[in-house]
């Protein structure tokens, strides 16, 4: 939680970039191109390489918050969407082998 902290985090991954503002501490904002709050964080778990910094900001730099949930919380609700998405994604792969071998 950035050790009580105000700053900006941008990370880039590809086309995507994602922003989070971080006000003492605790996200207070997200943004990932056209999505925000914590659907912005969640998309941002899926990727497995990209750019970031770090950069403290003055409190009069923030947005409006989107985000009111503890860290913590946001991470665990994350990791249950990215279970759920490659549930997902598996499920449909096997729905596809089997309507393709049902097509043999």
């Amino acid at each position: 939680n950035g050790s009580g902290k105000t700053c900006l985090i941008s990370i880039t991954a590809q086309s995507n970039q994602l922003t989070i503002y971080v006000h003492n501490g605790n996200i207070v904002y997200a943004e990932n191109n056209m999505i925000q709050g914590e659907q912005a964080i969640f998309k941002g778990l899926e990727w497995d390489k990209g750019i970031w910094s770090f950069d403290p900001i003055d409190v009069s730099e923030l947005p409006p918050p989107n985000v009111n949930k503890p860290i913590n919380s946001i991470l665990l609700e994350g990791c249950q969407y990215m279970d759920e998405s490659q549930k997902i994604n598996t499920d449909t792969e096997a729905n596809l082998d089997e309507s393709f071998n049902f097509l043999e």
